[in-house]
């Protein structure tokens, strides 16, 4: 469907998406309630932290490729090797 999208993030860019979206809901709540109580009606802080909340959504819940760019580096697969188990001494 979409394989042009990486569908992956990396560590340091899952890191990065929860502080840019607590960033930005943050920053439109203390706006909204700035703006909310400057004008007197509750509802335009409701419609501010909205406006924050969507942003922030579009912004780091799809995996742009910002958030990709620190791969891990797996280990290459080991050949299977035979390990004996231990056997149960009876007492």
């Amino acid at each position: 469907m979409l394989e042009f999208l990486d569908w992956h993030m990396d560590y340091k860019g899952q890191a990065l998406a929860e502080k840019l979206s607590r960033i930005i809901i943050t920053l439109f709540g203390t706006i909204g309630l700035v703006c909310g109580y400057a004008v007197q009606q509750f509802s335009m802080t409701v419609y501010i932290l909205g406006a924050g909340f969507v942003l922030a959504s579009l912004l780091t819940i799809p995996p742009w490729p910002m958030y990709s760019k620190n791969p891990l580096n797996w280990q290459s697969m080991k050949k299977d090797v035979y390990v004996p188990k231990k056997q149960k001494k009876n007492k």
